[in-house]
């Protein structure tokens, strides 16, 4: 499960993209369960490449993004009561991410 997510920042964006959906789909399938740190792994990936700096960097956060995306659209579609709750347990970890993002996208954008 690990290798996929590298997969997933592949620099031939058809090879990231389905890469992505693989990940989303296991993870609809394994999380809570099989792959509880799913969301933790995607978001570790986002604040490391957040943290680097270069064109490049800003790509490969561009693709975790997708991958955090494309996981987030996957388990808020399970319909059964304690995969809502499951669901919903993750929001608290990934709003400082997630306003730190924006903020900084906003801020390089009103800067050029």
């Amino acid at each position: 499960r690990a290798g996929i997510l590298n997969v997933s920042l592949d620099e031939d964006d058809n090879i990231a993209v389905q890469s992505a959906v693989v990940v989303a789909k296991i993870a609809r399938a394994d999380y809570p369960n099989a792959w509880p740190e799913i969301v933790q792994q995607v978001t570790q990936a986002a604040e490391q490449c957040a943290a680097a700096e270069g064109e490049a960097a800003m790509g490969n956060l561009l693709r975790v993004l997708r991958v955090l995306n494309l996981v987030i659209k996957e388990l808020s579609s399970k319909r059964l009561v304690a995969d809502r709750r499951a669901f919903l347990s993750l929001a608290p970890p990934l709003l400082p991410l997630l306003a730190r993002l924006i903020t900084s996208f906003s801020t390089s954008f009103c800067a050029a």
